[in-house]
């Protein structure tokens, strides 16, 4: 089911040679179906793979209120109004990990900056930030917080509040909030408790 991409090649992301070996199982199953046997499929994860879950939702949602309830801390700035300004990367590491309760920026010009100090996070990821223009000046932010009892890879992905772009600011951030959803594995959409969804949702 390789895709007849080479053996020590098999760890390499190739899209192409996935989809040459679905055609390859799907005629084994076509084959083991004609004689009415049982099958199961089962997909191979790599242990360095991360499992992304990324939070979507309009504007003051309550997106970062819901990753801080999963992370048992109130780590991820929030307000009424609008506060997430880029996207927010929550890695989960050991509590004995050197990077945990620490972060990364991730500047459009190439640079990273390092938190010692998770408190300070918001001068980094919202429309607040006294220090930057997060949404001109922050590609991304990652933060290391050991929220499962096991150093499994898994990654929440915070992201900016969408809505009907009215502004450039607004096109650009429902654009990052768009893009965020295409290379994750999961996303959770968050809704106000309303009677019934509406377009937008």
């Amino acid at each position: 089911m390789h895709g007849g991409v080479d053996k020590k090649d098999l760890a390499l992301e190739n899209v192409e040679a996935l989809l040459s070996g679905i055609k390859n199982l799907e005629k084994h199953i076509e084959n083991i179906s004609k004689y009415h046997l049982p099958y199961v499929v089962a997909i191979n994860r790599f242990n360095s793979d991360e499992f992304r879950i990324a939070v979507v939702g309009e504007f003051s949602s309550g997106k970062s209120t819901f990753i801080n309830a999963i992370l048992g801390k109130d780590v991820l700035k929030h307000a009424k109004k609008e506060t997430t300004a880029t996207i927010t990367r929550i890695i989960n590491v050991s509590a004995d990990d050197m990077s945990a309760y620490k972060g990364k920026v991730f500047l459009e010009n190439g640079q990273v900056y390092f938190i010692d100090d998770l408190s300070n996070l918001g001068e980094y990821t919202t429309t607040v930030s006294e220090g930057f223009s997060v949404v001109n000046d922050v590609d991304k932010v990652e933060i290391y917080i050991p929220f499962l009892k096991n150093n499994n890879n898994i990654v929440f992905v915070d992201t900016p509040g969408y809505h009907k772009p009215r502004t450039k600011l607004g096109d650009y951030m429902f654009n990052v909030a768009k893009n965020s959803i295409a290379d994750v594995d999961l996303t959770i959409l968050v809704v106000e408790p309303i009677p019934s969804l509406g377009p937008q949702e």
